[in-house]
């Protein structure tokens, strides 16, 4: 009987042990106000290092090195069913991941270990557990809300931020400071991941305001667009353009494909290999570490490839002909008036050429300009003048633009992190304020008339696909606000039904618009909701979810 008992006793033990276990397991990817932190070794100085790990809000987390005071805010890149992963520093996450990791069994805490790090080593698999006081979370909730209301205190932040990083760089005994100590500035590190498509566009939009406005823009001409659009390579292959810069090659547009998977390219091309195959071409992607701000190099699909962050600017040697701002169509158009119809052959880069060498003051800085993923603005100022292509064998390089260039796109990509982050907090509070634009946008109907009187007003508007891709049509027919424009001066008309083109930069695809009630025809290998407007922009025929529907 009395063993009986003790069983029982230890059955409820142990059960008892379970409940806390779960419950201790779920806090470790759940709760904002338990601490975890593993000690790691500085691989190049052998100083220990302490990494402190919680949770925020919206499913972000705060990783902070108690060391230097720095803090990384960031959503996790991965998220299993027993750990989470958050990776550090900049895009090439040199300074490793941090793993917080459930324990094997119920009652086991929790461990944090840093992984894949060029600077960190781990020292021990020991985590240690801490619960927050009342005024770190009443700090937290200050890091969280700390979104600068105009663009002069977003300055005022970034600058006081490198100052501190810089002072912590510098300063090794500052730098020994523990994380508990009020006086310890915190340097918030900005994620470029965490930026989405409508950020970039604002922040190139913004970018190209600032230039035309600034000293490199004065009475001079500011064009947004694709890397290298001007250069008409003849090519029909798969192909990257690429920046040799002072700190590696960047990756720039994908020319050849505009859509779908990189697989599906064909005559694949890499410096000195012609036809190399679908899975070398990609791992030829995926070697490189920086980009165009808006390429996703972790995506195989085309459309990741399509960044419209380059900017050339230039002085014409007679200014009344233009200056100011203008998109890669506005501009082609003063080339196609000013340029001779003999000179504008693609063998001469569709009048490029002759503009360059004869309109443009070649005594003035030229730039071609590059924001790029990590953070860094490139650019060269002597583009497509003087000797700029004297050696077809070699590249011009990209060095890192001046100090004014690269505080302003700081100071965008700041902003535009603060919104977001403002955003996600007030998610579960917001209205649906825009409903009204939406009903009003579903009373629009498809005008083909209209359109082929390029009267766009109809289509004008968001629209998005079956995979989730989405784009946005401008009155004017610009798509997403880059160098896409769509094109309907030899559109046909066939069973109420126009098939159009859309050029971006010296390229293009097909384009179908499809109105209520009409059959988008054998372009599509399947059926398609014919009870809306459809907009398919293609180079062959498609799947049905690949056709764009009003939002």
């Amino acid at each position: 009987m009395k063993d009986k008992k003790y069983i029982a006793i230890l059955l409820v033990t142990f059960l008892v042990f379970v409940v806390l276990g779960k419950y201790t397991q779920s806090t470790a990817l759940t709760s904002a106000s338990v601490v975890y932190a593993t000690t790691v070794k500085d691989k190049e100085t052998g100083e220990k290092v302490r990494f402190e790990v919680r949770r925020l809000k919206n499913n972000k987390f705060k990783v902070t090195n108690t060391k230097t005071g720095q803090v990384y805010v960031s959503k996790p890149q991965t998220i299993a069913e027993n750990y989470i992963r958050i990776n550090l520093g900049d895009k090439d996450h040199s300074d490793g991941s941090v793993v917080l990791e459930k324990g094997v069994v119920p009652w086991s805490q929790p461990k944090v270990e840093i992984q894949n790090s060029d600077k960190y080593e781990q020292v021990s698999k020991t985590t240690t557990v801490s619960t927050v006081s009342s005024s770190e979370l009443k700090a937290d909730k200050e890091l969280e809300k700390s979104v600068p209301s105009s663009k002069s205190e977003a300055k005022t932040s970034s600058t006081d931020a490198a100052k501190t990083d810089k002072a912590a760089s510098s300063d090794s005994s500052t730098s020994n400071t523990s994380s508990t100590s009020s006086s310890k500035s915190e340097v918030k590190t900005i994620h470029l991941d965490n930026l989405t498509e409508q950020n970039i566009k604002d922040i190139n939009k913004d970018f190209k305001n600032w230039l035309v406005s600034s000293k490199y823009g004065k009475n001079s001409v500011v064009v947004d667009g694709k890397f290298d659009s001007i250069i008409n390579t003849g090519a029909t292959s798969t192909v990257f353009r690429i920046a040799d810069s002072e700190d590696g090659l960047i990756l720039g547009n994908l020319i050849g494909l505009s859509d779908g998977s990189l697989s599906k390219g064909h005559d694949f091309y890499i410096k000195d290999k012609d036809n190399v195959s679908a899975q070398d071409f990609i791992d030829y992607k995926n070697s490189f570490k920086i980009a165009m701000l808006g390429e996703d190099l972790s995506s195989d699909n085309a459309e990741s490839f399509q960044s419209t962050s380059a900017f050339r600017v230039y002085t014409l040697k007679d200014t009344s002909l233009a200056k100011g701002g203008y998109t890669s169509k506005d501009e082609y158009k003063i080339v196609e008036k000013n340029v001779p119809s003999d000179k504008n052959i693609g063998a001469t880069n569709n009048g490029y050429d002759y503009y360059y060498e004869n309109l443009v003051d070649q005594s003035k800085d030229s730039y071609q300009i590059i924001l790029a993923n990590n953070g860094v603005v490139y650019y060269v100022k002597d583009y497509w003048i003087k000797d700029y292509f004297k050696d077809k064998e070699k590249t011009p390089k990209y060095i890192k633009a001046p100090e004014d260039m690269q505080t302003e796109f700081q100071d965008l990509l700041k902003d535009y992190y603060d919104k977001e982050e403002e955003a996600d907090t007030e998610a579960s509070e917001e209205v649906d304020t825009d409903k009204e634009d939406r009903e009003e946008s579903s009373t629009k109907h498809m005008d083909i008339s209209a359109i082929q009187n390029e009267d766009f007003s109809s289509i004008e508007g968001d629209w998005i696909n079956g995979k989730g891709r989405s784009m946005h049509i401008y009155s004017n027919g610009n798509i997403d606000g880059g160098d896409t424009f769509i094109n309907v001066k030899y559109a046909n008309v066939k069973d109420g039904v126009l098939n159009g083109g859309v050029n971006y930069g010296m390229y293009g695809a097909g384009l179908v618009l499809s109105p209520i009630g009409t059959n988008m025809g054998s372009v599509v290998d399947g059926e398609t909701d014919t009870s809306r407007d459809r907009i398919l922009i293609t180079q062959s025929i498609v799947q049905p979810d690949e056709v764009f529907y009003r939002k």
